[in-house]
């Protein structure tokens, strides 16, 4: 069993990659889902409390697939190191090998994808007062947290491809030095 947690900043791709890796049979949690399903909006700006009830949810949904079977992909920015050691932690405890998914690109990269949101409404804006201080206060693993890096401004098949081969090499390392 996999766990996959994705981490940038918001409209950096994680959505878009865990739709895909969930119509190859992985288990989506979306903390964007789980607020909305109980009437809030995250792009307009939540206290922290809501985030917090949604992280604990999402931790309860990754135990329920470990103990199923499941490989599970998280989809939320994972923007502070406390949130990732948290899922890290369910996850292992749950007996899943958990990979960190990075998908880097830069403030004005994010910037851009906002403003032809905006123009296509391909999905729910994200106010510029909720944006800017995300970006700012965005925490970049550091080198003490391995991961996996993807190039969120390549192709989509390209990071896809990546994605896949980087955790098979992860497997194959981690299952010969036991």
């Amino acid at each position: 069993m996999r766990l996959l947690l994705l981490c940038g900043p918001a409209f950096s791709g994680k959505t878009t990659l865990a739709y895909a890796l969930e119509a190859r049979g992985w288990m989506r949690i979306s903390l964007d889902d789980i607020l909305r399903s109980r009437g809030l909006e995250p792009g307009a700006g939540l206290p922290e409390r809501a985030w917090q009830d949604a992280s604990f949810a999402a931790c309860l949904l990754i135990t329920s697939a470990g103990q199923r079977g499941l490989n599970v992909v998280v989809d939320d920015t994972l923007c502070f190191r406390s949130l990732r050691d948290r899922y890290r932690d369910v996850g292992a405890s749950a007996g899943m090998s958990v990979f960190l998914v990075v998908l880097k690109i830069s403030a004005a990269s994010v910037r851009e994808r906002v403003a032809l949101n905006l123009e296509s409404r391909r999905r729910p804006r994200i106010d510029d007062a909720v944006l800017e201080p995300h970006l700012a206060s965005f925490e970049w693993p550091s080198a003490d947290e391995p991961h996996i890096e993807l190039d969120a401004t390549a192709p989509f098949e390209r990071q896809l491809s990546s994605l896949t081969r980087s955790i098979d090499e992860a497997q194959k390392k981690s299952s010969s030095s036991v």
